[in-house]
């Protein structure tokens, strides 16, 4: 049996993979307990969040985002100051 799909557009299954890449790097540092990874986590998202044109994603990404961030570093921060 023959099943037709819609047409996806390469600029919207684009967007679906960068929110995906926003949902499990935020995922993995916020279940994350082992500094290092955390800190390779950390830049990772760091480096999406430079590149990521906030304006044509969900409204509440980027505030996710942040707050993630921050509550990483100050659950971490103990750990991080030599």
């Amino acid at each position: 049996m023959l099943v037709c799909r819609g047409f996806t557009t390469l600029s919207s299954t684009l967007g679906h993979l960068v929110i995906a890449l926003h949902d499990g790097l935020l995922h993995a540092i916020s279940n994350e307990s082992q500094v290092p990874a955390l800190m390779n986590m950390l830049k990772a998202l760091g480096t999406l969040m430079l590149s990521a044109a906030y304006t044509r994603l969900p409204s509440d990404l980027l505030i996710r985002c942040i707050e993630v961030n921050l509550h990483a570093l100050c659950l971490h921060m103990s750990c991080l100051m030599p």
